[in-house]
């Protein structure tokens, strides 16, 4: 079986119902942890788009973001583990550079996953792409840009430092981590979200009055 097919496997391992995220089980920690941005709880979303777990996890997901609270700050963040999974990560950036990713991140994952489409190199994603609307020129010059290349090394750092051990994996505040194959569901895996969220405040409250 390739590689990669293992890295993004969803197999699940589910705890019991209803149960509190356990430490080990439904979540780990990222030691040392990882220096977020922004202000607020950051979640992280570690996917590839040739995975098709992470394309299963979308629908939950998306739901999961209506109703989160204005204080988490959410961002994706392309796995790079190959040269494979690299060319993806630069379309990624690509298309955020030229502002269209976020309008165009669900129809990549079902060009691939519903149409069967190998979109698995610079000149197939340029097609479709274009087919979408983007300049096919446009498109091209952001791929083979410093910036997009400084993104993709910066995204492999990252996927270093998480520790990740497959994808989709969620990162909360860069101190812990869960999967829906940790969690046992994707449902699952967001709930563990929110707990985690839920922990990294407290945590925070317990260091502010520990300094008063």
């Amino acid at each position: 079986m390739p590689v990669w097919i293992v890295f993004c496997l969803g197999l699940v391992t589910a705890g019991a119902a209803g149960a509190a995220p356990q430490e080990g089980r439904d979540y780990a920690r990222v030691d040392p942890a990882v220096v977020t941005e922004g202000e607020g709880v950051e979640v992280v979303e570690l996917f590839w788009y040739g995975c098709p777990h992470c394309y299963h996890l979308e629908p939950a997901l998306k739901d999961w973001l209506a109703d989160k609270p204005d204080h988490v700050d959410f961002r994706r963040v392309p796995a790079v583990t190959s040269a494979r999974w690299a060319v993806h990560a630069r379309a990624f950036y690509a298309g955020r550079a030229l502002g269209v990713q976020e309008q165009l991140h669900q129809p990549l994952f079902e060009a691939i996953h519903d149409d069967h489409r190998r979109l698995v190199d610079r000149e197939s994603l340029a097609d479709f792409y274009a087919e979408q609307g983007v300049d096919r020129q446009a498109f091209l010059d952001a791929f083979d840009s410093f910036g997009v290349d400084f993104q993709v090394r910066r995204a492999a750092g990252l996927t270093r430092d998480y520790q990740i051990s497959g994808v989709p994996t969620l990162i909360v505040d860069g101190r812990y981590r869960t999967s829906v194959k940790m969690a046992g569901s994707a449902e699952a895996a967001l709930a563990t979200v929110d707990a985690l969220i839920e922990k990294v405040a407290r945590e925070g409250a317990d260091r502010g009055g520990e300094g008063q």
